[in-house]
């Protein structure tokens, strides 16, 4: 990234933004001076031209080759666009790029599931990276919530969410085993996500999170009965073939402890998932409760510290 973009804090306000679009969109092909001299001293806007030509670089809209700003293939979809679905596109880029290129990191987001929102660390944005932060505020596509935490407007949760997934599977360092596991795990999540829509009369939404929140402990969010007012159902998903056996992680162990009676493992028999009317083996409480039952628990690796 150009080191215009790491000293600025912002690249304009929206009318700015606009204007340059506009600008640009009507000039290619052309060049950074150009752009320079069609962009200043417009009244009533805010706009840094020389940042807003890096931050279209960055995501992808426009590629620079010299001093010639050329549009991109992903740039020619937004020639025609209004201002509000621009504004969209903008946005939708500039998110999938921050996850694209690992700024965004999972450890920096969660899922809120009292307020039923994707919240987002402002430590996620290295100080470098604060125009883009800013970019997204100005949008509203991410809300302040607090000193520390963002919120994901709710419009962006889906692509956010694909985004993490598409991004996930497009590593190249990801073993075929990895891959194949992630997968089966995906088929047991979409199976448990059916049957707790059925298991509720279609009548509540629970919210799969998995790839949102990978520190939550848990998979999916819903509801216990159709009376529930807010989510109250914390269900892991753990898929097996043949013999009953999974891994169960210190995290996962550590928030059913807190949430005891509301935490859910649903074991899912890959063999028998396509069969009518086929329901996942269901232990609630399973901290205390895999301890009771005929379950044999073995520590399968160790943290190991020089001391």
């Amino acid at each position: 990234m150009q080191e215009e973009l790491k000293r600025c804090n912002s690249i304009g306000n929206i009318d700015g933004v606009l204007y340059f679009s506009k600008v640009l969109f009507a000039s290619i092909p052309t060049n950074i001076d150009n752009m320079k001299k069609s962009c200043s001293f417009v009244p009533a806007i805010e706009l840094n031209c020389t940042a807003a030509i890096c931050f279209f670089d960055f995501i992808g809209i426009i590629k620079i080759e010299n001093k010639s700003i050329k549009i991109t293939d992903l740039g020619e979809g937004a020639c025609n666009l209004d201002n509000e679905r621009l504004l969209d596109f903008f946005a939708r880029c500039c998110l999938d790029t921050l996850i694209k290129r690992e700024i965004i990191k999972h450890s920096s987001i969660r899922y809120n599931y009292h307020e039923h929102r994707i919240e987002i660390s402002t430590s996620a944005f290295p100080l470098n990276f604060a125009s883009f932060r800013n970019f997204l505020i100005t949008l509203k596509v991410l809300v302040a919530k607090t000193d520390v935490i963002l919120e994901l407007d709710e419009a962006y949760e889906n692509f956010f969410s694909d985004s993490l997934k598409n991004n996930e599977k497009s590593l190249e360092h990801l073993l075929k085993q990895l891959e194949s596991q992630r997968e089966r795990g995906a088929t047991a999540e979409a199976f448990v996500m059916r049957y707790e829509k059925q298991r509720l009369s279609n009548s509540l939404e629970p919210k799969l999170i998995s790839s949102i929140d990978v520190s939550a402990g848990y998979d999916i969010v819903s509801f216990n009965s159709l009376s529930s007012t807010s989510y109250d159902r914390f269900i892991e998903v753990k898929s097996f073939q043949y013999n009953v056996r999974f891994f169960w992680s210190v995290n996962e162990m550590e928030v059913a402890k807190v949430l005891e009676e509301k935490y859910f493992l649903y074991l899912i028999d890959m063999r028998k998932i396509h069969e009518n009317g086929y329901s996942p083996m269901i232990i609630q409480n399973p901290y205390v409760n895999l301890t009771r039952e005929y379950w044999i628990l073995e520590p399968n690796s160790y943290l190991i510290t020089k001391v």
